[in-house]
């Protein structure tokens, strides 16, 4: 199984806990993060990812979110995503013989 999962997931389990949602999400964030590095699913990475992490104005949680990312398996499963999602935007051709609508 494939998952994207986008910067604020990597993000949460550094937010203040002080919240019931937070605690839940944050515990739920982990276990998918550890479903990752038990390999039970292979986490998509972007450069997207890269991209916001790289904005990230703590130092220690950036390389933290880096590291889990070059664990990404499926940078490749993401790149082959993104040519076919190119093809599917292409236009559909042209209908013909269509009524007119007044």
């Amino acid at each position: 199984m494939l998952i994207y999962l986008d910067i604020c997931c990597f993000n949460r389990p550094y937010d203040i806990q002080s919240y019931e949602i937070i605690k839940f999400e944050t515990e739920a964030i982990l276990a998918i993060q550890n479903a990752i590095l038990t390999e039970q699913i292979s986490l998509v990475w972007s450069f997207m990812l890269d991209f916001e992490n790289n904005a990230n104005p703590y130092p220690d949680h950036r390389e933290a979110i880096s590291v889990k990312g070059k664990r990404g398996q499926a940078r490749f499963y993401l790149m082959q995503l993104q040519r076919m999602a190119k093809i599917y935007r292409q236009p559909p051709p042209p209908r013909k013989n269509l009524p007119k609508l007044t």
